[in-house]
């Protein structure tokens, strides 16, 4: 076949590494190193019938081992092959490997990747100076993470290289939970397949539009021929991100401009080594080849460099980044070699043979020499060797191809600058690799049934709920006190409204308050005045005058209900609604129950009534009103829990009210309202006897009349209460006790004062 560039510069590596420690007097003194070099072809059947010439193999199964002629290691009165170094595809040195470990031979390679040869169960004697397809599988998940790509397509070499590789890729990339990446296609191929199976990927490719990254892993003559095809098939503007086997080669996407948004690839650290470079240049530069493959890499040269000198040309063109690797093999192998024969600046007392080579291999284990790859190369008990990565990136002007260093990855992390990095487009931007967009704060995903990690729509958050980060899959409920934005994208703390003076509804409640108090007033002046008048002494003066300050304060009542609720306020309230209660059905209880104990036959036949003296009846008045007081101060004071100002916030809207809590304290409100619903109820019961009394003791028709508007009037309150929110319910209990305090007024003293001023001769 043709000459494949990268072979030629690696063999004359290893004739580099040779000649050094052949030259070296601290190397294995007086002991020369030969090479046997065999063309693997990138075939496994090819390599294996080029494997069986080796002695090691010819001295088993042919009768005279030492008509042999190849060897790799000459020692100075015999030929022993000791080791390989090779191969450079994954798959070709599986099979070298599973046939030297049948005789102990150790095999290096300084390009095989693939993880399964870590496997030492089957490959017990191997060992390699690049890290494995493992940390390389790493590397790209943190490029694809790095660059927020996460709807990808795969496509790999169908041999071990690219099988292993690939797997290791999808096996890291779903071990990220939090950031997952889709596989939308994933295909084996092979350039020797059928165009058939080749159209079949690119179709499967083409139906996913948003997947504009393919990872191509995949061996140098596999990845050439995927691109061409590619080309072919209209692929435009992807993102190629290549395995170690064919990045950095300008062969593969010379004349893919196209196709090719950029590429991106990852390889091993590429260390100058000035002398090996001077040697191959002077090589090239001279007219007289050692090996006819030197000819032969001449005239590639030529070709490429449109007849340019070979070696000026050489360093534009190519740069093999495995060159160190390839040294370090053949010096791990000396190295233990050397220790092996305990070798020192006098010689190497011990003598070749079969049987001690077969320790070889432990001592490559062990190994630790200062190297170009790495400062100290070293094997682990897998014989891979410690890694990283330098990141390149390829750039297109005027149709000339070069890779660009952007960044370096280290299993410690990822380092790159995305300023270095050319992207083929319009734009100069980096393309998107998504199925779906960002969802933005407020929103969640709703994930689609097809990839859903990667693939969804996005909704807002309704109703009081949120979520401030993006891309999240649940909203989550405002916090009670606070309410979400425009955006559902956080929560605002909620005002907390109240009734405030200047509200109309506030101006309307203290009128008719005033309107109330006001009328109280002239009641009781007209009282005084006229308090030796028939109707004054025969309401009971005193009685009136309490029930008048029981009116008052249902009057007064709305007034602190309309001030901005406060510790104060709070507590002010049980005593105002209890006190205006008290008074004014106290003092109506007692007078129902004088006119009932009046009328009361029985008690008109005993000739005597007791207790129907206005003292006792202010008496009788004075323990109400006191164990009302007793009753709202074990309420105020006798819990833990006291009335205080409250903020409530509805559930379903954006409202919250500043309100007193009064049921803070179950116990003392629960009393509270026993007691006074008592006396409603035996009042409502006392007016309802009393209300067919002779004409001349009317009050009680009005009395009766009062009662039962109370009860309706607090029936209704109830459940009207309940059904309004914010400060509605405060403007309700206002009207309800200015209403309270007008009908009572109206029911009581309405009467009363049309006969004191309008009719006078009545008053009599």
């Amino acid at each position: 076949g043709s000459l494949h560039p990268r072979g030629y510069i690696g063999a004359e590596a290893m004739l580099y590494a040779i000649e050094t420690i052949n030259n070296s007097s601290e190397i294995l003194p007086y002991v020369t190193l030969g090479v046997d070099i065999k063309d693997s072809c990138g075939s496994v059947d090819y390599a294996i019938m080029e494997c069986l010439n080796f002695d090691f193999i010819r001295t088993v199964f042919a009768s005279e081992a030492a008509s042999s002629e190849r060897c790799s290691c000459c020692g100075r009165k015999s030929r022993h092959t000791v080791a390989i170094v090779g191969a450079a595809f994954s798959g070709v040195t599986m099979a070298i490997a599973s046939l030297a470990g049948l005789f102990y031979i150790p095999v290096v390679s300084f390009a095989s990747t693939s993880r399964l040869l870590g496997d030492r169960a089957r490959f017990r004697y191997f060992y390699r100076t690049v890290p494995s397809d493992t940390l390389q599988a790493k590397a790209m998940v943190d490029i694809i993470h790095t660059f927020q790509w996460s709807f990808v397509i795969t496509v790999a070499s169908d041999n071990e290289y690219g099988r292993s590789g690939i797997s290791a890729l999808k096996e890291m990339a779903q071990r990220d939970q939090r950031r997952h990446v889709c596989v939308v296609v994933d295909e084996l191929f092979s350039r020797r397949g059928s165009k058939k199976h080749i159209k079949k990927i690119f179709d499967k490719i083409k139906k996913y539009p948003n997947a504009k990254v393919i990872i191509v892993y995949a061996e140098f003559p596999d990845a050439k021929y995927f691109l061409e095809e590619a080309k072919a098939a209209g692929l435009r503007d992807y993102v190629f991100i290549a395995s170690d086997s064919w990045a950095g080669s300008v062969d593969v996407v010379r004349g893919l401009d196209n196709v090719i948004s950029s590429v991106i690839c990852l390889r091993p650290p590429i260390v100058p080594i000035p002398k090996f470079k001077s040697q191959l240049q002077k090589k090239l530069s001279s007219n007289v080849s050692e090996h006819h493959w030197t000819e032969q890499y001449k005239k590639y040269i030529a070709h490429v460099c449109n007849g340019s000198a070979a070696g000026t040309c050489h360093t534009g063109i190519h740069n093999d980044g495995y060159i160190p690797y390839i040294i370090d093999a053949v010096s791990a192998i000396a190295h233990a070699l050397h220790s092996l024969l305990g070798c020192t600046k006098n010689g190497c007392p011990k003598t070749f043979n079969q049987e001690l080579l077969r320790h070889l291999p432990s001592f490559i284990q062990n190994i630790s020499i200062e190297g170009y790859s790495n400062k100290q190369v070293t094997f682990d008990e897998f014989g891979g060797a410690k890694g990283s990565y330098d990141l390149y990136s390829l750039k297109i002007h005027n149709g000339d191809y070069d890779y660009e260093k952007f960044g370096r990855w280290s299993p410690s992390g990822l380092s790159i600058n995305k300023r270095l990095i050319r992207w083929n487009n319009m734009h100069n931007s980096q393309p998107d690799s998504k199925c779906s967009k960002n969802c933005r704060r407020g929103e969640i995903k709703v994930p689609f049934r097809r990839f859903p990690e990667c693939c969804w729509r996005c909704e807002k958050c309704t109703g009081r709920t949120y979520t401030n980060t993006t891309n999240t899959r649940n909203c989550v409920e405002c916090p009670i006190g606070t309410w979400p934005n425009v955006n559902n994208s956080g929560c605002f703390p909620i005002d907390a409204e109240y009734l405030r003076w200047e509200d109309r509804w506030a101006i309307v409640i203290l009128t008719f308050s005033g309107i109330g108090v006001l009328a109280v007033v002239v009641t009781v002046i007209v009282f005084i005045k006229f308090h030796a008048t028939a109707v004054v002494r025969a309401a009971s003066q005193q009685l009136c005058f309490v029930l008048l300050t029981g009116i008052c304060l249902f009057f007064l009542t709305p007034v602190v209900f309309v001030m901005k609720p406060s510790k104060i306020s709070c507590m002010m309230l049980p005593f105002m609604i209890g006190l205006c209660f008290s008074m004014v059905v106290g003092t109506i209880l007692i007078k129902t129950n004088r006119i009932s104990r009046i009328f009361n036959e029985k008690l008109l036949q005993t000739g005597r009534i007791a207790c129907l003296g206005n003292e006792w009846q202010l008496l009788l008045m004075g323990g109400i009103v006191a164990v009302e007081i007793i009753v709202c101060l074990c309420w105020v004071r006798g819990s833990s829990t006291t009335p205080f100002p409250e903020a409530r916030y509805s559930v379903t809207s954006q409202e919250a009210t500043l309100t007193c809590n009064l049921s803070a304290s179950k116990i003392g409100f629960s009393v509270w309202l026993i007691y006074n619903a008592g006396l409603v109820i035996i009042c409502t019961y006392q007016a309802f006897l009393v209300r067919k009394v002779p004409q001349n003791y009317n009050e009680s028709r009005f009395i009766a009349f009062t009662m039962i508007t109370i009860c309706i009037t607090v029936l209704v309150y109830v459940p009207s209460y309940l059904g309004t929110s914010a400060w509605y319910r405060t403007v309700i209990s206002c009207f309800m006790f200015v209403f309270l305090g007008s009908v009572t007024w109206i029911s009581i003293f309405i009467p009363k004062l049309h006969i004191i001023l309008f009719r006078p001769h009545k008053n009599i």
